[in-house]
């Protein structure tokens, strides 16, 4: 789907004062989980299954030592994901789901989201598979999602400058208001 920068704007501009006029409940701290439970289920599956089918010489410190690693990048990740998750939950009406900027970026997320998934479970085939064990997975997800985050954001930087003039002239028109 095409997009031009005016449509950007105007798109922004209607995001902007849905945000300024939401009265909507704050979400719950944890509720941004719903938008990775799949991807956390699956790698707590290949985490544990990775445990269990280790070899018995391979010293599980070293694997608690990987998963605690792991669980750290999961930390971060969900910092990342969850202040995008609260600012958009500021914008589910109707209106703004219909708008051709968020359906663009709706299906950017996803397409992110089947890719990290399928990623995630490739590694846990690789995990089970290979002498790395729970490394594989570990440190894999680790470079992926870093490597996921840097191509998304060069992504939606595209979209930076319009989004970015349209949510100002909202804003110029509200305070005139």
């Amino acid at each position: 789907m095409k997009i031009t920068y005016d449509e950007i704007k105007r798109d922004s501009e209607v995001i902007a004062v849905e945000i300024s006029s939401t009265n909507r409940e704050i979400p719950s701290f944890f509720s941004p989980i719903k938008r990775i439970k799949y991807h956390l289920i699956l790698y707590s599956f290949f985490s544990f299954l990775s445990y269990f089918l280790s070899p018995a010489s391979e010293d599980k410190l070293v694997w608690f030592g990987i998963l605690v690693f792991g669980a750290l990048n999961w930390f971060f990740l969900m910092g990342f994901i969850f202040g995008y998750d609260y600012l958009f939950s500021m914008i589910s009406s109707q209106k703004i789901k219909n708008l051709k900027l968020v359906k663009i970026f709706k299906r950017k997320l996803i397409s992110y989201g089947i890719a990290w998934f399928l990623a995630i479970g490739v590694l846990g085939v690789i995990s089970l598979s290979s002498e790395l064990s729970i490394g594989a997975l570990v440190i894999g997800n680790f470079l992926i999602t870093i490597f996921g985050l840097f191509i998304f954001n060069i992504d939606a930087s595209r979209y930076q400058l319009a989004g970015l003039l349209g949510t100002a002239s909202a804003i110029k028109v509200n305070f005139k208001n």
